[in-house]
C-alpha cells in the first residue's frame, strides 16, 4: 500500500467497526488533527468573510428552512460528482 488510493480501496473493504476504529485512531493523530484544525479555521475565516460580504441567508420561518434544503438538495443532484 504505498499510495492514498491504495489504502482507501483496502480500508473500503474493512468491516465497518474496523473503519470506525481507524477513523479513531486518526483522530488522535497529532498532524491529523492540526491539518482538521487548520481546515477549520479557514472555513471559519471564509464564513466571516463571507458574512462581512453580505453573503447570507435569514432564514425566519420553516419554509424558509425547507425552501433553502430543496435548493441545496436540488443542487447536489444536478452535480454529484461534488459530493465526493
Amino acid at each position: 500500500m504505498s499510495t492514498v488510493s491504495d489504502v482507501q480501496a483496502t480500508v473500503k473493504r474493512l468491516p465497518a467497526a474496523d473503519r470506525v476504529a481507524l477513523f479513531r485512531w486518526l483522530g488522535r493523530d497529532e498532524a491529523v488533527r492540526t491539518e482538521e484544525i487548520t481546515a477549520l479555521r479557514a472555513a471559519l475565516d471564509e464564513g466571516d468573510r463571507d458574512l462581512a460580504a453580505g453573503r447570507f441567508t435569514v432564514l425566519e420561518s420553516d419554509e424558509d428552512f425547507l425552501s433553502l434544503a430543496t435548493d441545496i438538495k436540488n443542487a447536489g443532484r444536478a452535480h454529484p460528482e461534488r459530493s465526493a
